[in-house]
């Protein structure tokens, strides 16, 4: 993965990161995905910038008071039972095994062997939070500032591991659409959002691609016949 504009290969900020929008600029350090910090710009968002965006449906989200006690549950010598939480010494798995490809198709040829026991298996087994496991979720916060300038606290967003495309695809859209609203899709679309908009009630409009991607005239098209008995698009889905 190549290091944003601003860092050089190991790191280091070389030059600021700016921004053209009008968000205020903030200097805090911006900690890499897997070890030591540099200080960097980001932007700083409160949480109400992102109100025109979410749905009535997530502005109604309620966290899982269960979800607020697993934390508590976990004190040491504490043995709860409010939460449902298994004991570990009764789970089957003493010890996982797994033997990992190497990511690059040119060393398809290596390989390497992860072994998972201990309090790590304990976790991976237990039930845990809502967002993912702690420990993977820092991890991808982590990635966000490094490579995207984004500073987790002040902004209003977190990061939520989901089970798959699908099911994270679900819960972005419901976050984002009411039932109504209007997006627009490239063409060809990927076939495991349409049912999606079919549930929410959205109007779709295609807009035509090539090898680039997204074609700008054909985009300008389309808004500007855009039926005025619907919405204005609130969001375009395509793969980059």
């Amino acid at each position: 993965m190549t290091p944003p504009t601003g860092y050089n290969a190991d790191s280091q900020m070389i030059a600021p990161v700016t921004h053209k929008d009008g968000i205020p600029m903030v200097a805090s350090p911006s900690p890499t995905a897997d070890g030591p910090t540099s200080s960097a710009k980001s932007r700083v968002l409160p949480a109400s910038f992102y109100d025109d965006y979410l749905s009535d449906v997530a502005k109604r989200y309620l966290p899982s008071p269960i979800r607020k006690v697993i934390g508590i549950s976990r004190t040491p010598g504490m043995l709860s039972l409010f939460a449902g939480l298994p004991a570990p010494e009764t789970f089957p798995f003493q010890q996982i095994t797994m033997t990992v490809g190497h990511p690059d198709v040119t060393d398809r040829d290596k390989s390497t062997t992860l072994t998972l026991d201990g309090e790590a298996l304990a976790e991976a087994l237990q039930y845990g939070d809502t967002p993912g496991m702690p420990k993977f979720v820092d991890w991808l916060c982590g990635l966000q500032e490094r490579y995207h300038g984004r500073k987790l606290d002040g902004e209003g967003w977190s990061l939520s591991v989901g089970c798959g495309s699908q099911d994270v695809l679900s819960k972005a859209f419901s976050a984002l659409l009411d039932e109504g609203d209007s997006v627009l899709v490239e063409a060809p679309v990927y076939a495991g959002v349409t049912p999606i908009f079919s549930l929410l009630k959205c109007y779709s409009a295609e807009v035509s691609t090539d090898s680039e991607g997204i074609l700008a005239d054909d985009l300008e098209r389309v808004l500007q016949n855009w039926p005025k008995d619907k919405r204005r698009p609130k969001l375009l889905y395509t793969v980059p």
